[in-house]
């Protein structure tokens, strides 16, 4: 699945997509973009995206296989460099 991709196809309720699109929020990519410079703040702070709405997105996302700000990749420990 595209991130260019609009929200609406990740069938969130209509009062949350209302909540996103009315925060110039339009693309899988305007999430991800969102959650990456703000963390989770940044979208419970949207009139109408509470955290329950938020856990439904990114449940959505994941099982979508978008890896979201703060994920590990699947496989366990990322190495860190020595």
């Amino acid at each position: 699945m595209s991130p260019l991709q609009p929200i609406t196809v990740l069938g969130l309720a209509p009062q949350e997509e209302a909540a996103l699109q009315g925060a110039g929020i339009q693309t899988i990519q305007d999430v991800l973009d969102r959650l990456a410079q703000g963390g989770d703040e940044a979208l419970t702070s949207i009139r109408g995206f509470d955290l329950k709405a938020l856990a439904t997105l990114k449940k959505r996302l994941r099982s979508r296989g978008f890896l979201l700000p703060g994920d590990q990749p699947q496989g366990g420990v990322v190495a860190e460099a020595s």
